[in-house]
């Protein structure tokens, strides 16, 4: 036998964890007095193949919530261990957010990239 892809791999054991969740919803008691054991899936949840696909709509946060976030971000940055540490990790978040960069495209940023007089 050859190979199996990986959507197939991951097809297989997502259709073993769903038959386990039935089971474990429906019977686990039942199983449980029966055969005496407790009852989980055999697919591990923090082990499984990884898809980045497929999970749903993704719901962004709202402005408000962003300013929010970013105000005690920055509220919280003299207090930092590492506060000019603290302070670089700040700016990046806030660039990214205000931006909209790609992760792999704010890597290749340089300082001489910002401009700081303008907000750019």
């Amino acid at each position: 036998m050859g190979k199996r892809g990986r959507a197939t791999v991951r097809r297989k054991m997502t259709l073993i964890d769903h038959y386990f969740a039935f089971l474990e919803q429906r019977y686990a008691g039942e199983i449980a007095r029966r055969f005496g054991v407790a009852f989980e899936s055999p697919i591990d949840p923090f082990n499984r193949p990884r898809h980045r696909g497929d999970y749903g709509l993704r719901i962004l946060p709202s402005h408000r919530a962003m300013r929010e976030f970013f105000g005690r971000w920055r509220e919280s940055l003299n207090e930092a261990r590492k506060p000019v540490i603290a302070r670089r990790h700040y700016v990046m978040g806030k660039l990214t957010y205000l931006s909209g960069v790609r992760a792999a495209e704010f890597c290749g940023v340089r300082i001489g990239d910002v401009h700081w007089e303008s907000g750019q």
